[in-house]
């Protein structure tokens, strides 16, 4: 059986589901709150779509999100 490889979304698509600019979304992973995956000489930012949902889940019925101290 063949598996298809994972789709990875880019901090630009990431930042557009949480409606938030991209310099927030580095902030969370550098916080711990979004797990990434580095990639490339760069080292660009990857984060998996069940690491996404999981972050969506912990919000719960809340319009909040995440801040920092």
């Amino acid at each position: 059986m063949i598996e298809t490889p994972e789709r990875l979304l880019g901090i630009r698509e990431v930042a557009e589901l949480f409606s938030v600019d991209i310099s927030t979304i580095r902030r969370w992973e550098r916080a711990g709150y979004l797990r990434s995956v580095r990639i490339g000489v760069r080292g660009h930012r990857r984060f998996r779509q069940q690491e996404i949902q999981r972050l969506m889940d912990s919000f719960g019925d809340s319009e909040s999100q995440p801040t920092l101290s």
